[in-house]
């Protein structure tokens, strides 16, 4: 079997410029706090509060403690968005996953799709929030840190990011149907370089 590894990719740091390795750094400790966070803590504590608590606590270290974004936290935890993760009573932050994955669904053309038919693929990789949200409707949520410069339009930024995270979306999407039972009502990529929600 092969496997397909859409998460978490690692990238040697001498591919990376100086300011793409700062910009992986910043990202994945905004993850890091994504998966601790309390919401409850962070209404109690504020955001500063939260990041010295999960510091505190060996969650995160200094380092990442220095690079998280306060300010793209901050208008996350304002979003409605955030508002439904905090209501639910079943959400599931960096849930691993190993699926068998239909292997006609990685390209699009018929004369492949065709050879492919029947064939499963492996895929693994860990999505960052899936929830239900109050009317029991399962939500998929993705974040994001890509950078964008301010100049570029908002929408001209959403397609790029639904461009290049589609596909795994799809992988994301498929795996909640099969570790949960039931299709994502919605799935959203969350961009803390937008300060938006954008659905795919």
């Amino acid at each position: 079997e092969l496997e397909e590894r859409e998460t978490k990719i690692s990238v040697p740091k001498f591919m990376l410029s100086e300011e793409e390795e700062k910009g992986a750094k910043r990202g994945n400790a905004t993850h890091l706090f994504m998966q601790f966070f309390e919401f409850d803590s962070v209404e109690k504590l504020g955001i500063e509060g939260e990041i010295k608590r999960l510091e505190a606590q060996k969650f995160i270290f200094p380092n990442d403690a220095s690079l998280i974004n306060r300010w793209a936290l901050a208008r996350f935890f304002e979003s409605e968005l955030a508002a439904k993760m905090k209501k639910s009573s079943r959400i599931y932050r960096e849930k691993r996953f190993i699926i068998n994955y239909p292997a006609e669904n990685f390209t699009l053309e018929e004369e492949k799709k065709l050879s492919l038919k029947g064939e499963k693929l492996l895929v693994q990789g860990i999505i960052d929030c899936a929830f239900f949200d109050e009317n029991g409707e399962l939500i998929l949520v993705d974040y994001k840190t890509d950078f964008f410069p301010r100049e570029m339009p908002f929408e001209e930024a959403r397609k790029v990011l639904i461009e290049r995270h589609s596909r795994q979306i799809g992988y994301y999407k498929y795996a909640c149907r099969e570790m949960f039972g039931t299709d994502c009502a919605h799935a959203y990529i969350y961009s803390f370089s937008l300060n938006k929600i954008i659905e795919i």
